[in-house]
């Protein structure tokens, strides 16, 4: 089943139900994350960070997002 959820839905959900409360860098940061990965600019082979020895795939295996 494909489940599609606004931009403002998966920021309020980031404002009210994390804990520890996220900054507001880190959910602009998260919600940057997807829009580069919606418009394909992020690929899922790329390094976190260089060095780091994980992949995004690796690390969101499991986490499928769509946002419209």
């Amino acid at each position: 089943m494909k489940t599609t959820h606004s931009k403002s839905e998966l920021k309020w959900h980031l404002e009210n139900n994390v804990i520890p409360k996220l900054s507001s860098a880190a959910i602009s940061g998260i919600l940057t994350t997807v829009d580069l990965f919606n418009d394909g600019k992020l690929r899922l082979d790329n390094e976190i960070k260089e060095g780091a020895g994980i992949t995004v795939s690796e690390m969101f295996q499991d986490v499928k997002i769509e946002i419209e």
